[in-house]
C-alpha cells in the first residue's frame, strides 16, 4: 500500500469512529432521559449497608430475580420483589430477598461472616486414644485433629497417658488451611520388681530381663511381665507406665506346683486309693499333688494282699511310686456223681475228684459231662479255709422230662401232649380174631422214649401256613388231606425250623435219603405210637377198636361211613349217625381216654414208618422202633369218613400207600429229646 493510501484509509477509520461517539452519546442520552423517566413514575432506589469495613472493600452485590441496576452499594429496580446476592472476599455470601416493606425503608443491612480457618493437625504416632485441646476445651479423642476455627490465635494441646504432652500455638486468617504435625515423646518410667522366692526370673514382653530384685526403665504403655522359678507357678502381670504412675513397683509371691505323682502297679485293673479317694486303675496312673503334703495311698485287688503305704510328696523329685501285689491263693476240693470233666473261667482243669490251688478270687466252676445237664457255681476261694464243692448231675433226659410241659399250643396253633411213662403192648392181630388180616402182624412193642403226639389232625388252615402262607383257607379247620408222604415230611421239616427243632426227615436236593432217629424236631406218629394210642393209652387191657372191644359202634365214636352217608358210598354202617357225609371239623367227636382225637373215622392218617410185609423176628421186643429207611412206600394207619368194613375200624388195620389220597390226612409228633 503507497503511502496516499494509508491516508485515505485512516481518514476512514476516523469518520466511522466520530459517527460510533455520536451515536452512544445519543443512546446514553436517550436511555438517562427514559430512566428519568421510569424513575419519576415505576422505578425506586434501595441502599445496601455492608459490614463490616473490610468485607465493604471488595463487597460485590447481584440481582438474582427482577429487573434492576446495580450502581454501587445502591440498587434502582421496579418496586417489586427482587433477590439479592452479597458477597465479599474472606466472607460467607448471603441471599437477600427484598419485598416491599424494605423498599420503603429506603435500605437494607447486610452484616456478612467471615469465613473459618481450617486446622489440620496430625500426630505421630497417630493413637486412638489421644485427647485433644484447643484453648483449653476438650474436643475429641482420636488419632487426628480436624476443625474450623475462627481467625485469631489459639493454642493446641495433645495428651495421652503414656506419652509427654505437647502443645503448640496457632495465629489463623479467615479461611485459611493450616496443617500442623505434632512429634509425641514417650513417658519415661521405671519398674521395679521384686518376689518370693527371690532370684525368679522375669521377663518383659516374652523378653528375659533378669532375676528378682530388679529394676528397669521402660518407656510409657502397657507391659507384660511373667515371673518364674523352678517348681512354682509362673506368674503373668500386665502393668500400664505413663503421665501418672511413671514408677510402677511390683512384689510377686508365688505359689509351688502340684507335682505329678505316677503310679506304676502290678497287677492291672485293681483299686487305687489316694486317702480313701478312688482312682481309675490301669497299667500305671497319674495324678497331681501339692508339693510337701503327705497322704496315704492303697491298691487292692481281689485275689492279691493289699498293699498301703503313706509318703510325702517331694519337689524336684521323680515321685514316682511302683505298688506289685503279690497273689494269694486257696484249696478248692470239686467231686461230682457221676465223674465229670471241670473247667474253671472255661478253662479245662480235669476229672472229678479234682483238688486245685485257685487265687482268691471269684471264678467259675463249670461241671459237664456229655448227655447231663452242666452245672456252674461262682467260688471265692479263701487262704485259710479250704473250698469245697459237690455236684450231683442231672441227665439232660431227666432234666426236660422234669421241666417240659404236659400239654403245650405251637406256633401254628396244633396242640401236643406228652407221653413219658414206659409202655409195652402188642401191635398187630391174632388170626384167630374176627377179621385179622396178614399183614397185621403181632408184634411186641416198647416205647420208652418220651414224645408229644399231636392231639388233632393237621387242618387245612395249619398245612396252608406251609404250603400258602399269606393265604385264607376255606374250611379251616377240616383236616388237611390229598396230600403225598413227601408233602407231610417237608411239612414237619419246615415247623421244624420255625421253632427251632432239629429236623428230622433228611433230603439230598428233593430227594429223600433217610430219617434222623435223634433229632427233636417234629414228624408223622411211628405205626407203633399211633396203635399204642389207639387201642393202649389210659386203659388197663388193649383193645379191638379205638372205642373198645365191641364191634357196636358207641354214639359220637367218629366221622365214619354212617346212614346219613349211604347215598355216597359203597357201604354203610347200620344204626349209626354221626351227622357228617364228608369230612368234619377236626376235635367234633369224643377223644379217646389220653385226650387224641380223630383215631376213628374222619381222615386215615400217615405214619412215619414204610410198609413193611416181612414177618417180624418171634419173641422179640422192639423198643421204640423208628424206621430211618428212605422207602417210598409207607403205612397208612386210621379208618375214615368212607370207612364202613369191621376189619378196616380195627386199630391194628393197616395199609401201604405212595401218592395222595382224598381219604387220607396225617398227625404230628415228635420225640422230647
Amino acid at each position: 500500500m503507497n503511502r496516499l493510501d494509508e491516508l485515505l484509509s485512516e481518514a476512514q477509520f476516523q469518520r466511522r469512529r466520530r459517527r460510533r461517539v455520536v451515536l452512544s452519546a445519543s443512546a446514553l442520552i436517550i436511555a438517562s432521559a427514559v430512566l428519568v423517566f421510569l424513575g419519576t413514575t415505576y422505578l425506586d432506589r434501595l441502599k445496601v449497608d455492608i459490614a463490616p469495613d473490610d468485607g465493604l472493600k471488595t463487597a460485590q452485590i447481584e440481582i438474582l430475580g427482577g429487573l434492576g441496576l446495580v450502581l454501587g452499594t445502591n440498587i434502582i429496580a421496579v418496586k417489586e420483589d427482587i433477590g439479592l446476592r452479597v458477597s465479599a472476599s474472606g466472607f460467607k455470601s448471603q441471599e437477600l430477598s427484598v419485598s416491599n416493606p424494605t423498599w420503603r425503608r429506603g435500605k437494607i443491612d447486610v452484616v456478612l461472616k467471615p469465613l473459618p480457618a481450617k486446622l489440620d493437625v496430625k500426630a505421630a504416632p497417630p493413637l486412638a486414644d489421644i485427647r485433644w485441646y484447643l484453648d483449653d476445651i476438650f474436643i475429641t479423642q482420636a488419632p487426628n485433629l480436624k476443625i474450623d476455627l475462627s481467625e485469631g490465635e489459639h493454642t493446641v494441646r495433645a495428651e495421652h497417658p503414656n506419652y509427654e504432652v505437647v502443645e503448640h500455638e496457632v495465629s489463623l486468617s479467615r479461611d485459611q488451611s493450616f496443617a500442623l504435625s505434632l512429634d509425641l515423646t514417650p513417658v519415661q518410667g521405671n519398674i521395679q520388681i521384686t518376689s518370693d522366692p527371690t532370684g525368679s526370673r522375669v521377663m518383659l514382653n516374652a523378653v528375659t530381663v533378669g532375676k528378682t530384685p530388679l529394676q528397669f526403665d521402660v518407656q510409657g504403655g502397657r507391659h507384660e511381665i511373667v515371673v518364674a522359678h523352678s517348681n512354682y507357678a509362673e506368674r503373668k502381670d500386665q502393668v500400664e507406665v505413663g503421665l501418672d504412675n511413671r514408677v510402677v513397683k511390683r512384689h510377686y509371691k508365688l505359689k509351688l506346683v502340684d507335682q505329678t505323682i505316677k503310679f506304676s502297679l502290678s497287677p492291672q485293673d485293681g483299686l487305687l486309693t489316694v486317702d480313701h479317694v478312688a482312682l481309675s486303675a490301669g497299667q500305671s496312673t497319674s495324678i497331681l499333688l501339692p508339693v510337701n503334703s503327705r497322704h496315704v495311698v492303697q491298691y487292692s485287688k481281689p485275689g492279691y494282699a493289699t498293699q498301703t503305704l503313706e509318703f510325702t510328696v517331694k519337689p524336684n523329685a521323680s515321685n514316682h511310686i511302683q505298688l506289685s501285689l503279690p497273689a494269694l491263693y486257696g484249696a478248692v476240693n470239686i467231686q461230682s456223681e457221676p465223674v465229670a470233666q471241670v473247667s474253671i473261667d472255661g478253662v479245662a482243669m480235669g476229672q472229678t475228684p479234682l483238688e486245685l490251688m485257685l487265687q482268691t478270687f471269684p471264678q467259675t466252676v463249670t461241671v459237664s459231662r456229655a448227655g447231663y445237664r452242666s452245672q456252674s457255681r461262682t467260688i471265692t476261694p479263701d487262704e485259710n479255709m479250704p473250698e469245697m464243692m459237690f455236684v450231683n448231675l442231672v441227665s439232660e433226659r431227666d432234666h426236660r422230662l422234669s421241666t417240659s410241659p404236659k400239654d403245650y399250643v405251637n406256633s401254628v396253633g396244633m396242640s401236643f401232649k406228652l407221653f413219658k411213662q414206659p409202655d409195652t403192648f402188642r401191635m398187630g392181630s391174632e388170626r384167630h380174631e374176627p377179621g385179622a388180616w396178614a399183614n397185621e402182624f403181632v408184634r411186641q412193642i416198647q416205647l420208652s422214649r418220651p414224645f408229644y403226639a399231636g392231639v388233632h389232625e393237621v387242618s387245612v388252615d395249619q398245612y396252608q401256613q406251609f404250603s400258602a402262607p399269606g393265604q385264607s383257607a376255606v374250611g379251616s379247620r377240616e383236616p388237611i388231606t390229598g396230600i403225598s408222604w413227601l408233602e407231610a415230611a417237608l411239612f414237619c421239616n419246615w415247623l421244624s425250623n420255625k421253632e427251632g427243632f432239629n429236623p428230622v426227615y433228611q433230603f439230598s436236593g428233593t430227594t429223600f435219603v433217610g430219617s434222623d432217629v435223634n433229632a427233636d424236631g417234629y414228624r408223622l406218629l411211628t405205626e407203633a405210637e399211633w396203635e399204642w394210642l389207639a387201642r393202649k393209652a389210659g386203659r388197663f387191657q388193649q383193645t379191638l377198636f379205638p372205642w373198645g372191644n365191641k364191634t357196636t359202634i358207641p354214639v359220637n365214636s367218629g366221622n365214619l361211613a354212617d346212614e346219613s352217608a349211604k347215598a355216597a358210598v359203597s357201604s354203610y354202617i347200620p344204626q349209626y349217625n354221626d351227622g357228617q357225609v364228608a369230612l368234619s371239623t377236626t376235635g367234633l367227636y369224643d377223644p379217646n381216654p389220653v385226650g387224641i382225637y380223630d383215631l376213628a373215622g374222619n381222615a386215615s392218617e400217615w405214619t412215619h414208618d414204610s410198609y413193611s410185609l416181612a414177618p417180624p423176628l418171634d419173641n422179640i421186643v422192639e423198643v421204640d422202633p423208628f424206621d430211618q429207611s428212605a422207602a417210598a412206600r409207607r403205612t397208612i394207619k386210621g379208618s375214615n369218613y368212607q370207612t364202613a368194613m369191621l376189619h378196616e375200624l380195627k386199630a391194628a388195620f393197616r395199609k401201604g400207600g405212595e401218592s395222595s389220597d382224598p381219604t387220607v390226612g396225617f398227625r404230628v409228633a415228635r420225640y422230647l429229646y
